[in-house]
């Protein structure tokens, strides 16, 4: 069936339609990569993907036109590289990569665009290439996280946790109002690492370097899957593509 949002389903004479629309372009972020022993690695292109169409289901119904690209699902994932399964590009290579994405959306008459990320490790290299493509080509992109805004929302839903980690009580409850098919029962019973209620995102007020991922957990999994349900993950969903709109819709988003 025709997906009516998607850039790699629509014709040349309905993309330009869409151009001459000054409609959205939305670019999903993901990562092939491990995630446990119970998600599989395509979870964070999953989960930006749903998180765009969703979002342009809603966009639509308040008349703005949005079209999602194809997803980016092979990207900066170095510190997994020790896993089976991952599958990287060097940083360079992503960057550049995402700079001829944007040249040919550019090429056809588009204007606005928002990447919407779903891997902690596409952070540095795509500020890199946002910045690139704005000193090329004076357009409109940025980019912002699929679960933007979702703080207090993480907190008031999640038993264990206050933010998003790997494979946690987060993407495992996502997946599995996404698709239970793809998840293996054995998350019940997953460890990882040390995520308590209140353990901050990332590595705040610490010095950068480069740690492989098996330095912050051993199962690969860093936060508490076996706290996730498919009930978290429908009140998740909706929290946030609700989040994810609004901050699309945000005139400063734009200046």
């Amino acid at each position: 069936m025709k997906h009516p949002y998607r850039w790699d389903n629509l014709n040349r004479e309905e993309l330009r339609k869409l151009a001459e629309e000054n409609a959205l372009v939305l670019i999903p972020l993901g990562a092939t990569e491990q995630h446990g022993p119970h998600l599989p690695t395509g979870t964070d292109s999953m989960l930006a993907e749903a998180a765009c169409d969703i979002a342009a289901k809603k966009l639509d119904k308040m008349g703005r036109h949005a079209v999602i690209a194809p997803t980016v699902t092979i990207s900066n994932s170095l510190h997994h590289g020790s896993y089976p399964g991952t599958l990287s590009l060097d940083p360079r290579l992503y960057m550049d990569y995402l700079t001829s994405i944007a040249r040919g959306i550019v090429s056809h008459g588009f204007r606005n665009i928002c990447c919407v990320n779903g891997h902690g490790g596409n952070g540095t290299p795509t500020d890199m290439a946002v910045m690139d493509i704005v000193t090329r080509y004076g357009i409109h992109i940025s980019w912002v996280p699929y679960y933007v805004g979702c703080n207090g929302d993480f907190e008031a839903i999640l038993d264990t946790q206050s933010n998003i980690f790997h494979a946690d009580e987060v993407e495992t409850s996502l997946m599995l109002a996404l698709d239970e098919s793809l998840v293996d029962p054995c998350y019940k019973e997953a460890k990882g690492g040390n995520v308590q209620k209140g353990t901050p995102h990332g590595r705040p007020g610490r010095p950068f370097t480069f740690l492989p991922f098996e330095t912050r957990t051993e199962t690969g999994i860093l936060g508490n899957s076996y706290a996730a349900t498919r009930e978290k993950g429908e009140q998740l969903w909706e929290a946030v593509t609700s989040h994810l709109v609004q901050a699309l819709l945000d005139p400063e988003l734009w200046q």
